[in-house]
């Protein structure tokens, strides 16, 4: 079971867990009927959305969160694209957390790496409430 998420557990959480990107023609074909999306250049190639949606899942592979998290802020710099079946893997770790307005607030440094080449593809830059005041 996981721990609940804190602020004292986000500080000490280090590196958070790697994690794979389904990427197989299934999976992507999935995610682009449920984003509506049906430009055909993303059946060949991976939409850069689906990669940004490490930065969303990866801390719930942590941590429990008993209370909604809201997504604050996202930067990414795409360095690549990758064909539709790439294996990818995100990485990273927490950067910042800290108390505003008595939320508690977290940031956290991912990047997406190509499997076959240790390339990074993308890296993404995501700022989130963990905690709301109340």
């Amino acid at each position: 079971m996981l721990p609940p998420v804190s602020a004292e557990g986000l500080r000490e959480a280090g590196a958070l867990p790697s994690m794979v990107i389904d990427t197989s023609p299934p999976a992507v074909e999935h995610w682009l009927a449920e984003h509506g999306e049906d430009d055909g250049r993303f059946t060949e190639m991976l939409h850069p959305a689906m990669l940004s949606r490490a930065s969303a899942v990866i801390l719930p592979t942590r941590f429990t969160f008993d209370g909604p998290r809201i997504h604050r802020g996202l930067r990414s710099a795409f360095h690549a694209t990758r064909p539709v079946g790439t294996p990818l893997t995100a990485r990273g770790r927490v950067t910042r957390v800290w108390d505003h307005n008595g939320h508690g607030y977290v940031s956290s440094e991912l990047v997406v790496v190509d499997d076959n080449t240790h390339d990074v593809v993308v890296h993404l830059h995501s700022e989130s409430i963990h905690r709301l005041r109340v």
